[in-house]
């Protein structure tokens, strides 16, 4: 979904988790939790991403339509029972 979105953007990039932090505007520690699915990702971070990756703006105006941090939560106790 959109994490994997930005995983790949990251790679394509071939960005560090500081440099990919840094580009979304959001402390490292914060991607590392949101991309392993540690941590849901809120309003604040929907739209730091939606502005440094404009490509991603559909998919980010869905989540930020809904509310972000329950669909955000779902998605990280998913990955976590995956994990």
């Amino acid at each position: 979904m959109l994490v994997n979105a930005l995983r790949e953007i990251q790679a394509r990039e071939n960005l560090s988790d500081q440099q990919f932090a840094d580009r979304l505007g959001i402390h490292r520690i914060s991607w590392s939790r949101i991309k392993n699915g540690r941590a849901p990702f809120g309003r604040k971070f929907l739209s730091c991403a939606r502005q440094a990756y404009p490509e991603l703006k559909d998919v980010i105006d869905i989540f930020l339509a809904t509310d972000a941090t329950i669909a955000s939560e779902r998605v990280a106790t998913v990955n976590n029972k995956e994990g």
